[in-house]
């Protein structure tokens, strides 16, 4: 109970810390400066400069004045002179009675105007941009776009006042400016011009008259500040009319309407409380992060939510800071003017610190709204969201770079093709901004189909189908896909964070240990009541069915009630007197006062023993469910991969058995085809050995005779033929030559006749042969 209370404490306290940011917030931004505001620019920017419904905020569209021939008699008679001048030192009112005193310093009845009026202007120098050279002596002067290093600080014209001398920013006290055409710094030269209407005409008539405004002017502007009492609001505004080196004039404004006296009226001092709340949370704020830091050490910056802490406790102490620094420097400001009415008050430099301290309670405010997450992400629900953005986010990523790759190839096209004819593609960035209005339906088809009437059209129409039709959509589909992924993978865990169901677990538990012991001391209490209403000696049977009627003891009790009768009744009569029942109550009474301390003690040991699985919820729960979803989506995705891999092994197994199959066929195959080939070789062998056997036997048995051939006479009858070549021996089942078929040799002659030379030589190169020829069959058959 007490860690639930611990938690709806801090859910609460982050609570009242929003509405307490919201409220200082809204206190600062007042709503009626939007409508004064409007007021102010209405007066300025709608009021004519010339006979017709020619105002400076339609200057820009107005095709007669985009030329150079008008440009500065425009930008000091009628910027200047007439709708300037004769606004801001209006003299009568709308039944043309004149106005007198301090009510001639109010611009348009009611916001009086504080200090003079400034104008000012920013130079360039001549040769600031290059001269072709085939221009080189037709054309001698040149003055290119304004920037800090063309930027003309030499004296020019009379050079006796600051209106020809330049000043530097610092002295003047003001800002950069950034305006259509370039960043103007916060120096130049400048007049601050009389209370009196007729005086500051007469300023300006000898600006005119000494050529203030020339070709090297770049912009011209007017600073002055008003304050409306009824709202207790000032505005700050800023005329600027640009000189481009194109030729003609942009008029642009800078209204700054912000709440500097903070602490005027009653509801003022309530946001003061708040703000005093507020820094009592800061200072809660930084001793908490401090702690965390000792306690974590670098790795406290590794949480995405201990970073967001930080971020809101730096903004927290910029925004005190500044509030302090703010009140500080209107007093002295407005003492400094209220002492010399007659001197331009300077509240640029305020104003703009103003207006970023709004940026930065507006972005602190954003920041602690997004930290209330942290305390309501324990529901499904809930959760569905960061997980879901969580997942999403390499896709989100992948997609992003593939979309703004498409993105600026259509923004760069656009701004080739349309930048010199259509407004919404004149510069780069414009065209980014104009190609997401497309995207949102905000879009002038018109001009673009005026400027390119064939190109145009399908520009617009490619950009749609593949921005618009296709990367949109696959946007959508990659978030849609992983929100019904979160979504089902959380059905079936657990919620993040169930402390409703421990609380009311741990509650329940609790409640019953409770009540069991206060049903203990329920039946203590009878068995005390039953004892004190006898007063004569009661049989210890009698006492002891009474008390385990209206008690109700158990086993355990039962035993413990006649041990404790045991003891107390010292006489052993079975019987107790006045004193035995007495000492029986004082013993019950006893053991009633230990069994409350017991329930005490176990309320502390049960609140304890929650806070220890509380803690442990948190630490293992809450801090790391991130990660256990993250590893959890990575298992799946692991187990997916592992079943893949699995399928690709089982089929690559099957295909490795097919081979050993095959292999196992051809080895069969092989081992068939060499058992064929060692038989045919052994049958081979044998015949050419009992070949070679016989061929043995017939050389020795050649050897053994000297064979010669008579000489016959020239009359002598021819010898009979040699047996064919081709005649074979045969051999007949033992292996012996048939006598038949062996060549005739006949007998040499006794008597003069002349012998044949030996034949050894031939048998030898036969019987080499066939010892080789053996030899390789030999060779063979053992391979």
């Amino acid at each position: 109970l007490l860690i639930y209370i611990l938690f709806v404490i801090t859910l609460v306290t982050i609570s009242l810390l929003v509405i307490i940011l919201a409220l200082v917030a809204f206190g600062i931004l007042d709503t009626k400066a939007f409508y004064m505001t409007e007021a102010v620019r209405d007066v300025l920017m709608n009021t004519p400069v010339e006979e017709g419904d020619l105002t400076l905020a339609s200057v820009n569209s107005i095709d007669d004045y985009w030329n150079v021939r008008y440009t500065y008699r425009f930008a000091i008679t009628k910027v200047l002179a007439d709708p300037l001048i004769s606004t801001l030192y209006e003299n009568k009112w709308y039944n043309s009675r004149i106005i007198s005193g301090n009510d001639s310093y109010y611009l348009g009845y009611d916001s009086v105007r504080l200090g003079l009026i400034r104008i000012r202007q920013v130079r360039v120098t001549n040769h600031s941009c290059s001269i072709p050279v085939d221009f080189a002596k037709q054309i001698t002067t040149c003055y290119g776009v304004y920037s800090a290093a063309n930027e003309d600080r030499s004296t020019f014209g009379p050079g006796n006042s600051s209106a020809w001398v330049y000043t530097s920013a610092n002295e003047l006290q003001m800002g950069i400016h950034l305006g259509r055409v370039a960043a103007y710094g916060g120096g130049g030269y400048y007049l601050d011009l009389p209370q009196d209407k007729n005086a500051a005409l007469k300023s300006v008539a000898e600006l005119l008259q000494d050529l203030w405004v020339d070709r090297g002017t770049s912009a011209i502007f007017i600073h002055f500040t008003v304050y409306n009492p009824n709202v207790n609001l000032f505005c700050v505004v800023s005329l600027v009319a640009e000189l481009p080196p194109t030729g003609g004039i942009l008029i642009n404004s800078d209204f700054r309407t912000v709440k500097l006296l903070r602490y005027v009226r009653t509801q003022d001092y309530v946001v003061l409380v708040f703000e005093c709340f507020f820094l009592l949370f800061i200072v809660y704020y930084i001793a908490e992060e401090v702690i965390e830091v000792c306690n974590l050490g670098y790795k406290y910056f590794t949480k995405f939510w201990n970073l967001l802490d930080v971020l809101v406790v730096l903004l927290s102490c910029t925004c005190a800071g500044f509030n302090i620094y703010r009140t500080i420097r209107v007093k002295a400001t407005l003492s400094s003017l209220l002492s010399n009415p007659n001197k331009y008050s300077n509240f640029e430099r305020l104003s703009y610190w103003e207006m970023q301290f709004n940026y930065a309670i507006g972005v602190l405010v954003f920041l602690v709204w997004i930290k209330i997450f942290k305390y309501v992400s324990f529901n499904k629900t809930m959760n569905q969201l960061n997980l879901t953005l969580a997942n999403c986010a390499k896709d989100i990523a992948g997609f992003g770079v593939m979309f703004f790759i498409v993105f600026f190839a259509f923004a760069q096209l656009g701004y080739l093709a349309f930048g010199t004819q259509v407004s919404d593609f004149g510069t780069f960035a414009t065209a980014l901004l104009t190609l997401f209005r497309i995207i949102l339906g905000d879009f002038d088809f018109q001009a673009l189909q005026e400027a390119q009437s064939f190109f145009g059209p399908l520009y617009f129409l490619v950009y749609i189908f593949f921005v618009f039709f296709v990367l949109i959509n696959m946007f959508i589909a990659i978030i849609n896909d992983t929100y019904l992924e979160v979504k089902s993978n959380l059905l079936n865990q657990p919620s993040e964070f169930q402390m409703k169901a421990f609380f009311k677990q741990r509650l329940k538990e609790m409640r019953n240990r409770i009540k069991q012991k206060k049903n203990q001391l329920q039946e203590i209490q009878d068995a005390i009541d039953a004892v004190a209403t006898e007063e004569k000696d009661v049989p210890v049977d009698e006492l002891k069915a009474e008390m385990t009627y209206t008690a109700a003891f158990g086993e355990v009790g039962r035993a413990e009630l006649d041990e404790m009768i045991r003891r107390i009744d010292t006489n052993s009569d079975m019987k107790l007197d006045t004193n035995e029942r007495r000492a029986l109550r004082e013993t019950l009474e006893n053991k009633k006062m230990s069994l409350m301390q017991e329930m005490f003690n176990f309320q502390e040991a049960e609140i304890g023993h929650s806070y220890e699985q509380f803690s442990k919820l948190l630490t293992t729960q809450v801090a790391s469910k991130e990660d256990m979803d993250r590893a959890y989506m990575r298992l799946i995705r692991l187990e997916n991969c592992i079943k893949n891999v699995t399928e690709r092994l089982r089929s690559m197994v099957q295909k490795l058995e097919q081979t050993e199959e095959v292999k196992n066929k051809r080895t069969e195959q092989m081992q068939n085809l060499l058992e064929n080939l060692i038989s045919v070789s052994r049958t081979a062998t044998d015949a050419l050995k009992c070949l070679c056997g016989k061929v043995g036997a017939l050389v020795a048995a050649l050897r053994s005779k000297r064979v010669t051939t008579p000489y016959r006479a020239a009359n002598a009858p021819p010898p009979p033929p040699p047996p064919p070549l081709s005649a074979k021996p045969s051999f007949d089942n033992q292996g012996s030559v048939d006598a038949t078929e062996m060549p005739s040799v006949a007998p040499p002659p006794v008597d003069g006749v002349r012998k044949r030379p030996d034949r050894n030589l031939s048998l030898k190169g036969l019987t080499k042969f066939v010892s080789l020829a053996i030899a390789k069959v030999a060779c063979f058959h053992n391979s």
